[in-house]
């Protein structure tokens, strides 16, 4: 099957950097309660089976990138019933560390690693890395609905009548690619002389970084007025916080055009809200300031 367009450009950057993790993302969860670990390995294994990007394999062929069938995902098992808890928790978050930074080979591997921890007869945890080509943070919610079911015997959601391998190719479809090419030179002319990248002045430079997350906190009198400033222009959230970020940036670099990119979902269609797969891409802003 074709890869969607958002699937190839991570193919790309992989490709070009077999080393990087920055599109690994995981997820863990304890598994309902009072669930042997055994049941709970047997429906991880179950779910993962059901979809087929989770299973596949990221080729390089004559016409570009292609998914290929592989075996089923092989979920690992371990055993931490004998810890005290907070050996227990300390193990899976190294665990979770280490997977989070070890590379997939696309070609050779599944886009997923799953284990599932005993951490008592009645008690265990599921620790979930995959790939951002094969999944987006929807589809990880998905996953953990049908475990959660499977873990319970209650019937598994219908298999969506779609595979993400079908959103690839009807996204990659002769219609569909017409109508990309007039969005394309829309954007062309919209992104056209833009500044390559935000340039800090060397007092407040932030060095070479390539990833980061910050993290802030509002109190309720900030958000309140906030939410006030947005209802008297007509603005979404969204919005007020696009314009804020492109304000603190023109404070540090003295650019007045700004670029930012925002994910973005594309699950516009309700077939795609029970499929498995990167329903998302970025999207380039460009704000004049």
């Amino acid at each position: 099957a074709p890869l969607s367009h958002f699937q190839e450009r991570l193919w790309v950057m992989q490709r070009l950097d077999p080393g990087n993790t920055a599109s690994n993302l995981s997820a863990l969860w304890k598994a309902p309660q009072g669930v042997a670990p055994e049941r709970v390995h047997a429906a991880a294994q179950a779910v993962l089976a059901r979809h087929e990007v989770l299973h596949g394999r990221f080729v390089d062929a004559d016409a570009g990138p292609e998914l290929l069938p592989g075996p089923p995902v092989a979920v690992a098992s371990v055993d931490l019933g004998t810890l005290a808890p907070e050996a227990q928790a300390a193990r899976v978050r190294a665990d979770r560390e280490r997977t989070l930074a070890t590379p997939f080979d696309l070609a050779g591997e599944a886009p997923v690693r799953c284990t599932v921890y005993r951490l008592g007869d009645a008690a265990a945890a599921v620790l979930l890395c995959a790939h951002h080509i094969a999944v987006d943070a929807w589809s990880i919610a998905l996953l953990r609905r049908e475990m959660a079911d499977a873990c319970r015997g209650e019937p598994v959601a219908e298999l969506a009548q779609w595979q993400y391998a079908d959103f690839a190719a009807w996204q990659r479809s002769a219609g569909q690619e017409s109508a990309r090419a007039d969005e394309l030179a829309w954007w062309c002319g919209r992104l056209a002389g833009a500044p390559p990248l935000s340039v800090f002045p060397p007092d407040r430079a932030i060095g070479q970084v390539t990833s980061a997350t910050l993290d802030f906190a509002w109190d309720g009198e900030l958000t309140a007025a906030v939410r006030a400033l947005c209802r008297e222009e007509g603005a979404t959230l969204y919005m007020a916080l696009l314009a804020a970020c492109a304000a603190v940036l023109r404070l540090h670099t003295g650019q007045l055009d700004v670029v930012l990119g925002s994910p973005m979902g594309m699950r516009e269609r309700s077939e795609f809200e029970a499929v498995i797969g990167p329903f998302v891409n970025l999207r380039v802003l460009r704000l004049a300031l």
